[in-house]
């Protein structure tokens, strides 16, 4: 889990599993330009919660850092257009 407490949300499921396990084995580095640290999570490009769907073209594979990165900056987005 990227934050200390964080949980996965249960709609995720295990078509979500599968695909994040494939994409984390098959894309071993961060995805992130210039970062070579291991991949550890499956990240939607367009967040679930934007209407971005599980699909290999909408995920790719991160860091913890920079998927706290991505995910810090899609809530502030959120919160500025007041969602």
């Amino acid at each position: 889990m990227p934050f200390q407490g964080a949980q996965r949300a249960p709609r995720y499921g295990n078509a979500w599993d599968k695909l994040s396990e494939r994409i984390r084995r098959e894309r071993p580095v961060c995805e992130w330009e210039g970062c070579i640290q291991p991949s550890e999570i499956a990240d939607h490009i367009v967040a679930r919660v934007d209407g971005g769907p599980d699909s290999e073209e909408n995920v790719r594979a991160v860091c913890r850092h920079h998927h706290a990165v991505i995910t810090g900056a899609q809530l502030r987005q959120r919160q500025l257009r007041g969602g």
